[in-house]
């Protein structure tokens, strides 16, 4: 058993999904519209549990950074963790720059 709870595996789940289809992750609004919760602080409580566990991890002070570390174990097995080139923060993100961590996440994904 992963110990989360449904609401979090609900999360979790959705950002996943989110993630494979856009190339970055959702704002908490709009994984707040994904679940049903309307307040953000909720999210935000969500999303630390899930970080605290292992399951997300994100660059601090950085929006759209949060991505998947791992899924709980009996639906999938864990997912590698970035490299360190890839964990570094970069400064005015392009379009460019957005397409081609698209490709490194799918790839990853793969």
């Amino acid at each position: 058993m992963s110990g989360l709870t449904p609401r979090q595996l609900k999360l979790l789940e959705c950002i996943d999904r989110f993630i494979e289809q856009n190339g970055h992750s959702p704002s908490y609004v709009e994984m707040g519209q994904m679940i049903g919760l309307a307040s953000t602080s909720g999210i935000h409580r969500l999303v630390l549990a899930l970080k605290d566990r292992g399951f997300l991890s994100n660059l601090p002070y950085r929006r759209r950074t949060i991505e998947i570390r791992r899924l709980p174990s009996e639906r999938a097995p864990a997912l590698p963790v970035r490299s360190e080139l890839e964990q570094m923060p970069t400064l005015g993100l392009t379009k460019l720059m957005l397409s081609v961590q698209a490709e490194l996440n799918r790839r990853a994904a793969a």
